[in-house]
């Protein structure tokens, strides 16, 4: 039986503008955040975004497209992980 997951794959691009703006594609969900980082769900993984003053201007989660402001200092996947109860999935319920 093939799994549901693979058939909503989305693509997922980054696009940084002078490490104060980034535009991200294909996110899931928004695990946590708050003003020195956020974790989000990517289907390359976990994608942690670290920096000072980081506020998310924009989720869509049905289209996967997300904005994120503020000094961005560093991208890190952490690898595929398991999905918890997001900030997101619990206002959204």
């Amino acid at each position: 039986m093939v799994e549901e997951k693979s058939k909503n794959k989305m693509p997922h691009n980054l696009f940084m503008n002078d490490c104060e703006k980034l535009t991200l594609t294909g996110v899931s969900d928004v695990k946590e955040f708050d003003d020195k980082s956020i974790i989000c769900f990517t289907d390359k993984g976990e994608l942690v975004i670290k920096g000072q003053m980081l506020k998310v201007d924009k989720m869509d989660t049905v289209s996967g497209d997300m904005e994120v402001c503020g000094r961005i200092s560093a991208l890190i996947y952490t690898g595929e992980a398991r999905r918890t109860n997001s900030v997101f999935s619990k206002l959204f319920k």
